[in-house]
């Protein structure tokens, strides 16, 4: 699993919470563009640099769209808190298979790829062992 954690104020718990979810929810997509760029740099990065940072680089920008295409979630922890002026800060941690979020980075890599008319889906998989 993949832990994301977020914390975030807001003036109602709702607001809060929602916020704090999405933050956890990007903490989550930037764990796996880290690995998943180790990787690919690891495998591709000797034999096809070339390859691997057009790689690299659609995986970082893919991050956003992963987190939002990650969904709805329930936080596994809720914590809040009043502040003085009567805001709300709430923190969250969510738990992602993290199988599931490769799968959602593949996804979202592939796309990327092919709108830039690249042909390295094909090298990413070999990379990441899919």
């Amino acid at each position: 699993y993949l832990v994301g954690r977020g914390m975030a104020t807001g003036e109602n718990y709702s607001a809060a919470q929602n916020s704090a979810i999405e933050i956890a929810k990007e903490y989550v997509a930037g764990l796996a563009e880290i690995e998943i760029t180790t990787i690919t740099e690891m495998t591709l990065g000797n034999k096809e640099s070339a390859s691997a940072t057009s790689i690299a680089e659609v995986v970082t920008a893919s991050k956003n769209i992963v987190a939002k295409r990650l969904g709805n979630v329930q936080p596994v922890v809720s914590l809040h808190k009043t502040e003085k002026n009567n805001d709300k800060t709430v923190v969250v941690r969510v738990l992602y298979d993290k199988n599931s979020v490769f799968e959602t980075y593949k996804e979202v890599i592939r796309e990327e790829l092919e709108k830039k008319g690249e042909k390295l889906h094909e090298q990413l998989d070999k990379a990441l062992g899919f």
